[in-house]
């Protein structure tokens, strides 16, 4: 094309600008050519819409817009550049006749077109125009428009939104109620319809069930009761769930809404619970004759259909049982095997020191209590005068018990050999194997508390002389020893030997109050003198 009808198109382009709203043309042909080319900047409005609260200005993406997707409609900002010798920046708006207005060049349909096919078609009509220069066609504003929203939400009515609105988020300005349907939801557009599918939207990413809006759209939301036509999954999978039915859906489909099968999943068989027509109660859905998971999961599902994925027992269990004290290596050990006996742990753990105190040693198994613990927590709940004769009898057993202790003997196992006492041990257990102790502890009422060095044989009297004897107000007869090994709390004469650890205790004498005593008699002697008058006078 000649220079000189290039600069003619550009003046021409340039004056017939003046005349059309929302148009710009800047041409080297008609400015000084130290003048830089100017855009006009998108209106900086930021005005609060009453019906919905959405401010016009920025619009923020949740991607960026795929031009083979977005329909372009009126209300959308398009910028149009020519790079070549005459340089153009054009902005346009799309008429709300869905059209774009050129100078000279006239006006082009975009009624029903993507992005991709507007820029191919002005990028066309320009190259007729400038056929050596770079057409570009950008989109610089997104329109906005109102559509319409009906049906079980707290807000029906019209909501004004954006070309980049997808339908969950004009479904969260109206506000879904208790009941909605999330999987359900109707889509017309003139006179098709299409289904939104919150669920899967959320679940599993599907942008197809949760599209973008246009103009005229109308979003229905129905209401389903919670009591039926559900679809339920359970066991072995990553998220069980119920999930509202949708027609047309397989147990392949209900297993990617529960993120799919756990590791432990036993796909050897599926349990799927159904109602058949005309029953009110389900019953085991019988497979064919020997299908296999891939044809379970191809099954479409029912109304009400629940399907249970069993786990494989024991997978990957990860077994573990601690050491510590008097062995050569103590630490966590584990086991390939469910059960482990005593003796193999030790052996793992390089057997014992020679300071080891077998007659002390012990198993806690922690993992047990928790229904214990819980069940003792209720008891001491319960005021004193509420608690039966067994309940006050469990909480004294537990007191001077050690919790999960497991009852063995390692000396006569370890080295008498008796395997009566290898015990089986299970996860998260604990073997605690202490030093040996040549000392035994005596505090309470004596003259000089403290250490006594330990003598094979020695008694009771033995270590109390050596600690001085009994101080003032000691109760001698209630001194008792409490057992290294079991922590159990035992009277003086029920104690044959004192053993390295031992612990004696000798308490403070309670003082009796001779007034007290005599009130208390003269309290019990009058009622029952008052029993005696009530009886004499009613039998005479």
């Amino acid at each position: 094309m000649p220079l000189r009808r290039i600069a003619v198109l550009g003046a021409a382009w340039a004056g017939v600008f003046g005349g059309i709203a929302g148009l710009s043309l800047t041409s080297r042909s008609a400015w000084a050519e130290e003048a830089p080319p100017t855009v006009r900047e998108v209106r900086p409005a930021a005005k609060l819409d009453s019906l919905t609260g959405l401010q016009a200005g920025p619009v923020f993406l949740d991607r960026v817009i795929d031009a083979t997707e977005y329909l372009i409609g009126p209300g959308d900002g398009l910028r149009i550049g020519v790079v070549g010798e005459a340089p153009i920046t054009l902005d346009v708006m799309v008429t709300p006749e869905a059209t774009v207005v050129l100078p000279i060049v006239g006006a082009e349909s975009v009624r029903g077109k993507t992005l991709a096919q507007v820029r191919e078609d002005l990028t066309k009509l320009l190259k007729g125009y400038y056929p050596r220069s770079t057409v570009t066609v950008s989109l610089t504003e997104v329109r906005r428009f109102r559509v319409t929203v009906s049906g079980a939400v707290r807000n029906p009515g019209l909501h004004i939104v954006t070309a980049n609105t997808r339908a969950s988020e004009v479904l969260l300005l109206a506000g879904l109620n208790d009941h909605a349907g999330r999987r359900s939801i109707r889509l017309l557009r003139g006179a098709e319809e299409s289904r939104v599918d919150l669920i899967a939207f959320e679940r599993l990413g599907r942008r197809a069930a949760n599209p973008y809006l246009t103009e005229g759209d109308i979003i229905n939301v129905p209401e389903k009761d919670p009591r039926w036509g559900t679809i339920e999954v359970a066991g072995a999978v990553n998220g069980p769930a119920q999930f509202e039915f949708v027609p047309g859906e397989t147990v392949e489909d209900l297993l990617n809404l529960a993120y799919g099968l756990a590791p432990n999943a036993d796909t050897t068989f599926l349990e799927l619970w159904r109602f058949h027509s005309g029953e009110s109660v389900s019953r085991r859905y019988d497979w064919s004759a020997g299908s296999k998971f891939s044809e379970w999961r191809r099954t479409e599902l029912l109304p009400d259909d629940r399907l249970i994925v069993r786990g494989v027992d024991q997978f990957r269990e990860k077994l573990s049982v601690r050491v510590i004290g008097e062995v050569r290596r103590t630490g966590v050990y584990i086991f390939p095997k469910v059960g482990v006996p005593l003796h193999e742990v030790i052996d793992s753990a390089g057997g014992f020191t020679p300071d080891a105190d077998l007659e002390h040693a012990s198993i806690i198994r922690s993992a047990s209590q928790n229904w214990l613990i819980e069940y003792e927590k209720r008891v001491a709940r319960l005021p004193a005068d509420l608690l039966s004769r067994s309940e006050t009898d469990w909480m004294s057993a537990r007191a001077m018990s050690e919790p999960g202790r497991i009852s063995t003997d390692f000396v006569r196992l370890f080295k008498g050999g008796q395997k009566e006492y290898d015990v089986i041990l299970s996860d998260q257990d604990v073997v605690i194997v202490p030093a040996k102790v040549a000392f035994i502890n005596v505090i309470g009422r004596v003259v000089q508390p403290g250490l006594v060095t330990y003598r094979p044989g020695g008694d009771l009297n033995y270590y109390l002389e050596r600690v001085g004897g009994y101080s003032w107000r000691a109760d001698r007869g209630g001194t008792f020893i409490v057992k290294a090994g079991t922590g159990t709390a035992l009277r003086k004469n029920d104690v044959k030997m004192i053993e390295p650890g031992d612990l004696v205790v000798v308490p403070t004498r309670r003082e009796k109050h001779f007034w007290n005593g005599v009130k208390e008699t003269l309290l019990v002697a009058s009622s029952l003198a008052t029993i005696y008058l009530v009886i004499h006078q009613a039998t005479r």
